[in-house]
């Protein structure tokens, strides 16, 4: 709280200023500290320059980011407002996040929302965001273009519901023969109409608004089923995964006001209305 370099000031004050702060609270105490340490500044001459701000972010062996980082007082209050803004809600049964997941998974959510709606390209939704190779038997793992890294196939089921894909045709491993058109597997308008009649999440209990969700398709594209409103739900991008896990199951009764049952791996059921 005390710079070092006013720490023997502070001693030669420390009579008079410790009976101040008896009976106050915790934040009252530390805006008394930091009025100290203005006009002791302010006597002293201007403080030494902050240290930049720094960030680092290297891959690691098995794929892996591992992150670091140091931030002024303004730049981490940023940061701190805009996780905790990100911060979604615990799924029934996995309230044992710690605070560090929930803070990891609020910044890649953060990241994946400036991806969507980045300055340089107003245009809502703006995808795809990472180039994935898949293919098509299944009998490979998928990867990224970029790093090379390996998806799991979890996430590799997410990107199928609400991402855009091409067909590539090969001879072997390297001849490219064809490449298909790129197609969206959800069209603007249809985004449109689903984010009309969901208006959030669709998870139950999670109310994350329509602009931070992805289509989810009920029925999963890949086997078969039809991108069309009755087999479409919004889904925020953390429970999106977390219904693509195995055990867990999803329905829409369209029929019921498209109601949403969600079912997870140990039985309970949880159930969703959309906004009248």
């Amino acid at each position: 709280m005390v710079p070092k370099r006013f720490t023997e000031l502070f001693a030669s004050h420390e009579a008079s200023v410790v009976p101040t702060l008896v009976g106050l609270s915790v934040g009252d105490t530390g805006r008394v500290l930091h009025e100290w340490v203005a006009r002791a500044e302010a006597n002293d001459g201007p403080p030494p320059e902050d240290p930049p701000r720094s960030f680092h972010a290297s891959t690691t062996l098995n794929d892996r980011v591992e992150a670091s980082g140091s931030f002024d007082a303004v730049g981490g209050a940023f940061l701190l407002k805009a996780l905790q803004l990100a911060e979604a809600p615990d799924v029934p049964g996995d309230e044992r996040r710690t605070a560090a997941e929930r803070r990891a998974d609020a910044l890649v959510e953060i990241s994946r929302f400036y991806i969507d709606y980045q300055p340089t390209n107003p245009a809502r939704r703006r995808r795809p965001h990472l180039d994935i190779i898949v293919q098509a038997d299944g009998s490979r793992p998928a990867w990224t273009v970029d790093t090379g890294a390996l998806i799991p196939t979890v996430d590799v089921h997410q990107f199928f519901c609400d991402g855009a894909i091409r067909r590539v045709v090969t001879d072997g491993h390297s001849v490219i023969l064809d490449m298909g058109t790129l197609t969206r597997v959800v069209t603007t308008t249809m985004w449109l109409a689903l984010a009309m009649r969901d208006r959030h999440c669709r998870f139950p209990g999670c109310d994350r608004p329509a602009h931070w969700c992805e289509a989810h398709h009920v029925w999963a594209w890949e086997d078969g089923g039809p991108t069309r409103l009755d087999n479409l739900v919004l889904l925020c991008s953390r429970h999106h995964h977390v219904v693509h896990k195995p055990g867990w199951s999803l329905k829409l009764l369209i029929e019921n006001n498209a109601e949403v049952i969600a079912t997870s791996p140990e039985g309970p059921v949880y159930r969703s209305h959309p906004p009248p």
